[in-house]
């Protein structure tokens, strides 16, 4: 979890998880994304990446929706995103040899 706070009551619960199944974690600045009429990139410019791109592999598809997010705010160079932009996308293949999870449960992502 990013982003504690000790003035927030946070709760948690486990979610199975199938061959085929994304974790997409991201920034608000992909979703708050604007484009020039002021609209915002939101969860179903989001949902709408992952829509087209159903196969694609993890690494692909965030490049996919960072691609995405620039092309909907179509920002002028020199100027710069109003927020940073980060998303992490997980693709579980559910194969045990292949498991993201250590003996506790917890989930481990690497980043090379």
């Amino acid at each position: 979890m990013l982003g504690l706070s000790d003035r927030t009551v946070y709760g948690h619960r486990t979610l199975p998880l199938e061959p085929g199944d994304l974790l997409i974690a991201y920034t608000d600045g992909i979703t708050d994304a604007r484009n020039a009429e002021g609209r915002e990139f939101g969860e179903r410019g989001l949902l709408e990446v992952v829509e087209r791109n159903p196969d694609a592999r993890a690494g692909d598809l965030a490049g996919e929706i960072m691609e995405a997010v620039d092309s909907y705010a179509s920002y002028a160079v020199p100027a710069e995103p109003a927020d940073d932009r980060t998303v992490v996308v997980v693709r579980f293949k559910g194969a045990a040899e292949d498991s993201v999870f250590d003996s506790a449960g917890a989930m481990v992502l690497a980043a090379a």
